[in-house]
């Protein structure tokens, strides 16, 4: 039970409709060294990065080759020059970085920044990172977070959260300019991380963006993509060559990111069934594997003659947590809701492929049906849609909603770009619900007046 857990991070996050597995990943591996001895240092490759602090200086992780087929790898070590070297798969199989001292004459950079406070221990920081008074290209890292300023004039945004003092420990790394370091102070408070990501068009490398996201989950619990983030959405046959059976090459990967980043991750794929025709699958994934598989029971009637529904409503146990998933077109069917939270369930997600309509016309849809899940169940909501065009004439609007149990919002978001949202569900949430006698519905059913639910009748006069 939830109840039983102080806090837990959810990470939501809204991804453009993908349309095949597209890009390699390699394993890279190595040291960090300088003048023969290892070093405390964040190595970066492709997007994806590692410090080797606790490991005397190794380094080893997963990669996506770039459009050459090549790594780019960098190490990063304060008081140490920046390294740099483009690598082919086989020479960073195994390759040591040889760190160098800055030169003396080192020209250095300088971060501008802002501090602006958001709540429980989190705080948003901003600025410009300038050489000779002039916008650079750089990377900059802040309390595990990082983004490049190369886009933006040499400017920076990022939401982090505070360390164990209460403060943020600011880096700036850039070729040719000596490294950059300063302890900034800041407030405790906040924690609600947004992750913004530049729309894509029909990204065709769906599965790649999703893992490299896993890096930025700021300590979260559990991560929810939409439905059917991984494979993309049709109502067409076209996408059915990209089924995978479970397990497969996808539930590979998410396991081994699971277990790298103890996370729970729940993410949408096209799961062959029986016969060919292929389920609608969010597989949820944990440190220790495959925690289960919801395949979606009520298909919408465009999706009839195209997929096969699942045949069992359940939900999923880990640890301490127990959660539902439901997709898209089953958020209008109570009774799964009610399956489930009789099941246990603390929290229940709702991943969409949700097209058509613009952002605030969706997000007024889901409040039509989604507050009545949470509060009549006594259960969290999380719901999140995939967001812009997918490449097959299929629009998205972004939708996040993520509902307490008295079906109050805690976070939300609408727009047509991508973001990822972290919320910290409170465990002493439900219990004030449930312990209240008046709000814990599910405590005074009367299933013996049910029985008429399960069965068939004739159709409703239209």
């Amino acid at each position: 039970m939830i109840s039983r857990i102080k806090a837990l991070l959810v990470a939501v996050a809204l991804i453009i409709g993908g349309t095949a597995y597209a890009a390699e990943w390699v394993d890279i591996s190595g040291t960090v060294l300088y003048d023969g001895s290892p070093v405390c240092a964040m190595a970066l490759a492709n997007g994806q990065y590692m410090f080797t602090c606790a490991g005397e200086g190794e380094y080893d992780m997963e990669v996506p080759l770039d459009e050459n087929g090549e790594i780019t790898l960098y190490g990063f070590c304060s008081g140490l020059a920046p390294f740099k070297q483009i690598l082919t798969p086989q020479e960073a199989a195994d390759f040591t970085i040889n760190m160098e001292s800055a030169p003396p004459d080192s020209k250095h950079m300088t971060l501008a920044h802002q501090l602006t406070q958001l709540e429980s221990g989190w705080v948003t920081i901003s600025g410009t990172v300038l050489y000779d008074e002039t916008p650079v290209c750089a990377m900059v890292l802040a309390n595990g977070q990082y983004m490049f300023s190369c886009a933006g004039e040499g400017e920076y945004e990022l939401e982090v959260p505070l360390d164990e003092n209460g403060e943020i420990t600011l880096y700036g790394f850039c070729n040719g300019l000596a490294p950059y370091k300063q302890i900034l102070g800041g407030e405790e408070e906040c924690t609600l991380e947004v992750t913004e990501w530049a729309p894509r068009g029909s990204a065709d490398i769906a599965v790649p963006t999703i893992f490299a996201t896993f890096r930025s989950t700021c300590g979260a619990g559990m991560i929810c993509f939409p439905e059917l983030s991984i494979t993309g959405y049709s109502i067409r046959e076209d996408l059915q060559p990209y089924a995978e059976p479970v397990p497969g090459l996808i539930s590979d990967h998410l396991i081994k990111i699971a277990k790298e980043n103890g996370l729970i991750i729940m993410a949408g794929m096209l799961e062959r069934g029986k016969g060919g025709t292929p389920y609608i699958s969010q597989i949820a994934t944990g440190p220790s594997g495959i925690i289960g598989i919801y395949r979606k029971s009520h298909l919408s009637p465009l999706e009839r003659n195209v997929y096969q529904p699942g045949q069992e409503v359940m939900s999923f146990n880990y640890d301490d947590i127990t959660f539902g998933i439901q997709l898209c077109y089953e958020s209008h069917f109570p009774e799964l809701s009610t399956i489930m939270s009789l099941q246990g369930a603390d929290i229940i997600f709702f991943p969409y492929a949700s097209p058509n309509k613009n952002p605030e016309e969706k997000r007024e849809s889901w409040l039509r049906t989604l507050p009545a899940r949470a509060f009549d169940n006594s259960v969290f909501v999380v719901a999140c849609n995939q967001a812009g065009e997918n490449g097959a004439g299929l629009h998205f609007p972004g939708v996040i909603i993520i509902l307490d149990p008295s079906g109050k919002i805690l976070c939300q978001y609408t727009g047509n770009e991508e973001k990822m949202v972290i919320e910290n569900l409170k465990g002493s949430d439900l219990k004030s619900i449930r312990s209240d006698k008046m709000q814990n519905f599910t405590k005074y059913r009367r299933p013996e007046l049910y029985g008429t639910i399960s069965g068939t009748y004739p159709e409703r006069k239209t």
